[in-house]
């Protein structure tokens, strides 16, 4: 009988055991894919990440679209307005009208040591 308890221990211990088994290999995958799905290619790290240089993209693209309008306009008045031409190239390019004079003062030798 000895022989007959020891094989229905050893036959319960195996199906613990494989049991046991079972939940490890289970466990171990899930592990497996979690770990895959954080780190992995695309893992939610990558999604984060991405979605940062979604909003910076989205911020510079936000700002060149006011650049562009204010360019935009710029074209209208450069093309239509003589007075903003006019002082346009009076601010950037240094001219004068037909009818004005342009002076220039220089700084006596007494500023030029100060501002040095």
């Amino acid at each position: 009988m000895d022989k007959k308890a020891s094989s229905k221990e050893k036959t319960k211990n195996f199906k613990k055991n494989k049991k046991r088994f079972y939940i490890a290999m289970i466990c171990a995958i899930i592990f497996f894919i979690a770990g895959y799905a954080i780190f992995g290619n695309n893992g939610l790290r990558d999604v984060l990440k991405i979605k940062e240089e979604k909003k910076g993209i989205v911020t510079e693209n936000n700002a060149l679209k006011k650049e562009n309008e204010a360019l935009g306009t710029e074209k209208e008045l450069l093309s239509s307005d003589k007075n903003y031409i006019a002082r346009v190239a009076r601010e950037e390019l240094g001219m004068i009208g037909e009818d004005e004079f342009l002076y220039k003062f220089e700084s006596s030798d007494e500023e030029k040591v100060t501002d040095k």
